[in-house]
Order: structure tokens, then sequence, then C-alpha cells
């Protein structure tokens, strides 16, 4: 048999010790963790986590594994259940060292005093746990700003308070109080331009500390603390509600073409109730159909109202303006927002930032009215708030054609009346002022009202069909209650505004859509001012068959309308031009002939007919 050749074998390691078992009978993870010097905790999470492993090392291979090993060879999933046993016994080691390096605690790690006022007491407390296995000796160092430090016997102190004893387990409760300056009372300019410097440190922000010293002044915690002032605060109510609306000016293209009627308009009152000016700004998206007025303005303090002598108020009252111009329900917010504020919240801790903006919460619903106005040609919608006759002469009639439009599905019994009248309008006695010794200001608003009428002023509309309605506009000059009527004084213009409404009376019981429409019929009356240069025309002695011309002026001194004017024929007389038109403040030259056909003193009326 041929010699086998030799194989070199590397030296068997001296087996190692057996492990030490728990008294359950299961290893012992720590004694395991000495017994391997240290491989099981260095390997820590490596080998599940993709890190560095130690057994994936050829250093650290063992080519003989010990007993346990064979007794329980790694897998994946044991790997997971002993790194959990590691992290669990890590955890508690750090508890551990954290109990021996920091074996005083301190709740909270940082005090902070917010929104003080003028003249006002904060306080605030710490507690001081001994969480150690012995006494601790503790000394407090308090602060040396405007922040007093209370021990627990309740003596207030500025210098460093005497030690103190707190056994295992228990704890100190120290209070903190800060005193805020107390408010100058300004009596003169002198003293105002004094206490200035003084008014600014009273709106200013603490800072300081405290701080905890143990184990023989050897180790300290510090504990900050910061006092802030009371800022500016807004009250004011969140919700806006502007009601159910029914939808105006539908087919307009862009807001400029809507008449500002058509804007309904709330209140809101703002109020500042901090301690510091404010100076506000409202944001909302300008493409909405909502304004607000003003939207940015500065409101004073409580503070400053009472030494300022009320230069600046603490409120004010926007005026919020809806558009309801589309039909649905419109909800937005408005949001106000402090420029000169910051957050008070004291979970913020020390570094504060900005105050969030406050909301306004802006609601409308807006409906379809059943029934809508069109022109004559049913070509666009009217505007119920805006039907303008024009400008028209006294004596004058003028009349605006409407189309009434019924667009539900059922039939609507409708009618038109004066604004605050039940009863439909009855065309009845004109009311002028000859019929009392004077005038009252009653007696002209009636006789503007019956100086605009509808016709017809009531009616059913079967669902979908459209009726006609003319308004008219008939102008009247109030006749003189005193004096003779042959004297006629100039009558002023005057203009013309009477509210109507058209309603909706199927029944008693209020529907959505069936509001009562506002109607507001505008018109002006003006009279006729013409003015010639003379009413009386001298000719000098003419010879029969030869002619002579004397010059007038005609003027219209009016400002609001032209109008017509007509020279009559008579024998021997003659105005050149006899016809024309003159618009408001022109005049006209004309030129009177006079040529005599007979012997005689002619004396004859040469009438100017005026007419609109």
């Amino acid at each position: 048999m041929r010699d086998q050749p030799a194989v070199l074998l590397p030296p068997r390691r001296p087996p190692s010790p057996d492990p030490p078992i728990s008294n359950k009978g299961k290893p012992d993870i720590l004694a395991l963790d000495r017994h391997g010097k240290g491989l099981l905790y260095q390997e820590s999470s490596s080998d599940v986590f993709g890190g560095s492993s130690a057994r994936a090392s050829p250093a650290l291979r063992r080519e003989h594994p010990t007993d346990v090993e064979q007794k329980a060879r790694p897998t994946f999933f044991t790997d997971l259940s002993t790194t959990s046993s590691r992290s669990g016994v890590a955890a508690e080691a750090l508890r551990g060292r954290l109990r021996k390096y920091f074996s005083i605690r301190v709740e909270p790690p940082a005090v902070v005093i917010a929104d003080y006022t003028p003249g006002s007491c904060h306080t605030s407390k710490i507690r001081i746990l001994n969480a150690s296995s012995r006494v601790q000796r503790v000394e407090l160092d308090p602060p040396r700003e405007k922040i007093t430090m209370v021990n627990p016997r309740g003596l207030a102190n500025q210098q460093i308070l005497s030690p103190l004893l707190i056994a295992p387990g228990l704890e100190a409760e120290i209070t903190i109080e800060f005193i805020a300056p107390q408010p100058t009372v300004v009596t003169s300019i002198r003293d105002k331009i004094s206490t200035s410097s003084i008014e600014n440190d009273r709106f200013k922000t603490y800072m300081g500390s405290i701080s905890v010293e143990f184990g023989g002044k050897n180790e300290s915690i510090v504990v900050p603390l910061s006092a802030h002032p009371a800022g500016a605060k807004l009250e004011f109510n969140p919700i806006l509600d502007f009601g159910t609306l029914v939808a105006c000016g539908a087919g307009r293209k862009n807001e400029e073409e809507m008449d500002e009627r058509n804007w309904v308009t709330r209140s809101v009152t703002i109020t500042n109730i901090g301690f510091r000016r404010a100076d506000y700004i409202c944001l909302y998206d300008r493409d909405l159909p909502i304004r607000i007025t003003p939207n940015r303005g500065s409101l004073a303090s409580v503070f400053e109202e009472d030494i300022n002598n009320k230069s600046l108020s603490s409120s004010c009252t926007l005026q919020v303006s809806f558009l309801p111009s589309q039909s649905g329900t419109f909800r937005e917010e408005v949001f106000v927002e402090l420029q000169n504020s910051f957050s008070r919240d004291p979970s913020a801790g020390i570094h504060w930032a900005p105050a969030p903006p406050q909301r306004v919460s802006i609601s409308a619903t807006v409906l379809s009215h059943k029934l809508r106005l069109r022109d004559a040609d049913n070509t666009r919608d009217l505007d119920p708030q805006n039907l303008d006759f024009g400008v028209i002469y006294y004596g004058q009639n003028v009349f605006l054609p409407a189309k009434l439009e019924n667009s539900g599905p059922t039939v609507v019994k409708w009618v038109i009346t004066y604004a605050g009248n039940n009863a439909p309008m009855v065309p009845g006695k004109r009311v002028t002022a000859a019929s009392e010794p004077r005038a009252s200001e009653d007696d002209l608003n009636t006789d503007r009202n019956t100086s605009m009428s509808s016709l017809p002023s009531e009616g059913i509309l079967m669902p979908y069909c459209s009726t006609m309605v003319n308004f008219k506009f008939t102008p009247q000059i109030v006749e003189p209650s005193r004096g003779f009527k042959s004297i006629r004084v100039a009558v002023p213009p005057r203009e013309y505004r009477v509210p109507m409404q058209l309603k909706i009376i199927n029944s008693s019981a209020h529907q959505a859509g069936e509001e009562p429409i506002n109607i507001n019929l505008i018109g002006g009356a003006c009279p006729v001012l013409a003015d010639i240069s003379s009413h009386k025309v001298h000719f000098e002695p003419t010879f029969q068959g030869s002619q002579r011309v004397v010059e007038l002026r005609l003027r219209n001194t009016g400002s609001h309308l032209p109008f017509r004017f007509r020279f009559e024929k008579i024998a021997h007389f003659k105005a050149d031009p006899e016809t024309g038109t003159l618009k408001p403040q022109s005049e006209a030259t004309i030129n009177v002939r006079f040529q005599p056909h007979q012997l005689g003193l002619l004396k004859k009326a040469l009438n100017c007919i005026i007419s609109s």
C-alpha cells in the first residue's frame, strides 16, 4: 500500500468552559456575552440589518463551534430574538447610566411666562425630583432679573437659597414668580417724554435662568426662564351669514356692469382686547364677489386709550359686501392677520413663531327667482334695482316696456305694489300742493309715487309663460298753494326714485325662489328753460315794399335736455330760421324781418312754440 500524504490540520483550540446557565435552565445573556468576550454584543444587530457582521469576518470566525452553538444553531429568526433581547438589555443599561449620572431631575426643563401685562404677577412651578438612592443636597442659584424665586416655605429671596435636602424618591417644589413693571401715569408732556423709554421696557422680553447644583456643586442643571409680554389680540364674530339672497344681474359680463345697489352689505366689528397696538390686514381672494372696507388698519390697545386719551380707537367696523351674481351656496373664508404679533402659546417654548391668522367664515345661499324681467326684445335680463326712465320734461309721458317671465313649473299669481303696501297700485287722484295750505314733504313723496306706475299691476302667469308689463313715468308740476296761478315761478329739476316690490301671492307659506323682488324706478324731470333776448321788438318807420331786420338771441339755459322751437307765421313779420333745435346751454340767432304790405301802425304777436 502506498503511503498517504500527510495532511496538516490546524491546531485544535482548547475547549471553552461551559457557559453559565440561569436558574430557569436557560443561558444567561449577559454572562454569555462576557463568556464570548463581547462577541455577541459586538455583532449587535449588524447581522440582521446588513452591516459589518462579526460572524462574517474571517478573523472572528470560529471553526470549532462551542457547545452552545452546537445546541442552538443561529438562524435569521434566532438572530432577531437575540437582537431584541440585546436592545432591551442595552436600554436598561442606558437608563441605569442616566440614573447614575443624572440622579436629579427638573421638570419642566424650561419655564415660559406668556402674555404678561403691566403691573401683573405671574407664577409658575418647577419640581426637583431625587431619582437616586441616597439623600441629595441641592443648592439653587436664582435669576438676577425681575423673576423672583420662592422656596417651599414661601420666603422670597434674591440671593442663593439655603441648601435643600431631598430624600430618595421625593421631590421639592419651587415657585417662580414674575412681577411685571407698573404702568406710569402720564400727567404732562414732560412726563410723557421722560417715560417713553419706560413704555418700551414695559413690553420687553425678560430672560433668565435658574441653576440647580447638586453632588457637591460638581454637577448642575440650568433651567431657562423667559417672560414674554402680552401682544395684540383681536376679538370679532368669526361667522358672517348673509342668509338667503336672490340672484341678480344674470348675463352681466363683469363687475363694473353691476349696479352698486345689487351689493348686499353686512358689518363686522373688530376690537383689540390686547395690551399692544394691532396692525391688521384682511387677506382674501380678490376674484371672489366680496369686498371688505377697510381691508387694513391699526387698532389701539386698552392701555394706549387710557394713556393717550384715545388718540387711536381700539375697535372698528368692517363693511363686508357680497354680490349674489350666481345661484348656489357660497362659502369662503377671510383671514385677518396681525402684522406685529407673535404666537403666545407656551408650548412653543422660547422660540416663538408668528401668530396664525384668524378666520371669518362668510356664507350665503343664492337662489334663482321664479320670476324675472327681460327687455321687450327678450335679448337680455333687466336689473330690477335700476329701471331708469332717464330725464324728461314735466308733463311728458314715457313708457319702459318689460317682459315678465315665469321660469318655474307652477302657476304664479303676481302683484306689483309700492314698497310697504300690500295692495296693488291703483291710479288715483294726483296730490298737489294746491289742495293743502302748504306743500309738505309727504305730499311731494306721494306725488313722486303717483308719477310712476305699472300697467298691469297684477296677473297670473302659467308655467314657462311671459307677459308684457309697461312701467309709466308721468312727472307733473306741483301747482303753487298760494298767490295767482297766472304768475308762474320757475320749477327746479327733480329726481324721482320710487321703490316697488314684485310679489308672488300663491300661498301664505314662504317657499324658496318666491321672495319679493325689490324694484327701483328711477327718473328725472326738469322744466323747459328757454330765454329770448327781448320780448318786444320796435321797428323804425319803413316804406311799403322795403324791409328792416332786428336780431334776437334764443337760449336754452337748461342743462339736461334739448328742445325744439318753431315761430308762427304772421303777416308783415317773419322769423329766420323759423324752426330749429337747441342743445342744453346753447343759443341761436333769430332774425326777425318786418316787410309791410300796407300802410298804418302794425302790431302783431309772434309766438315761439317750444316743444321737447
